[in-house]
């Protein structure tokens, strides 16, 4: 069996626009790919959750609207227990980040039994430390120690996805990583998974986190073997619809395949 599992930030942002058309063919693609586990971040329209739900056909979806959930959202085949965890730290009063605060950002966890094997899937969209502040960077790393705690804590296949905001370059990164024990299948490769030109043009000039194209979305995973998984980087063209070509997110979204 190959289990597929997909993670993307879907732009939800109330300040982007064009949401009926990139939330539609956003809908259209993942059909196409048939994931059986979809987590989505940052959706915090009602519009494009509605555009969503209805068009994920035999999905279960968890998490209350998700403004109730940190705009994150899953959609599985599978049913299983699911919890919401709310950060104790959340994002300061610093320029842009009141979205952040407003959110109230977390973590959802999905325990299922798939073929037998347990598996626990994490979904997260950490704080945006947009002007690379001492006090963004404490709250990213206590986010990260909140979530590594709980991560610890399972004992099965374990699945890590979402925007983490951070390079892997970065310390908190690092740190991450070395106590949870999770692996990255796309470590080492050069590669990004932003895209500034899906964001409006001031934010691509003023605003430190959006002028390059780095790497902040992940996919990580224990307790398979490297043979078990393949991941690749997906939703990174524009689609069109009607006359016009859409980008579907400023995120390219991370398909991981699993063979069961």
């Amino acid at each position: 069996m190959k289990l597929k599992i997909l993670s993307v930030n879907c732009l939800g942002s109330p300040i982007v626009g064009h949401k009926k058309q990139r939330f539609t063919l956003l809908t259209k693609e993942i059909m196409r790919m048939k994931p059986e586990i979809i987590l989505i971040q940052e959706l915090i329209s009602k519009k494009g959750e509605d555009i969503l739900k209805q068009g994920l056909k035999g999905y279960k979806f968890y998490g209350d609207f998700p403004t109730k959930t940190g705009g994150l959202m899953i959609a599985s085949k599978f049913s299983g227990k699911y919890n919401f965890t709310k950060y104790n730290r959340q994002a300061d009063w610093f320029p842009l980040s009141w979205t952040d605060k407003w959110l109230g950002k977390g973590f959802q966890n999905l325990d299922l039994k798939i073929k037998g094997k347990l598996f626990s899937v994490f979904n997260t969209h950490l704080v945006c430390n947009y002007i690379n502040t001492e006090s963004g960077n404490n709250i990213l790393r206590s986010q990260l120690t909140q979530l590594g705690n709980s991560v610890k804590r399972k004992k099965e296949v374990i699945i890590v996805t979402g925007d983490f905001n951070i390079t892997p370059n970065s310390e908190v990164y690092k740190e991450f990583i070395f106590k949870t024990g999770l692996v990255d299948p796309l470590l080492g490769l050069e590669l990004y998974t932003n895209n500034p030109d899906a964001v409006p043009w001031i934010f691509r000039k003023f605003v430190t986190g959006f002028t390059g194209r780095i790497r902040g979305d992940y996919a990580f995973y224990s307790g398979l073997k490297k043979s078990q998984v393949d991941q690749k980087l997906v939703l990174t063209k524009p689609i069109k619809y009607g006359k016009k070509n859409y980008l579907l997110s400023d995120h390219y979204g991370i398909l991981t395949d699993i063979f069961l």
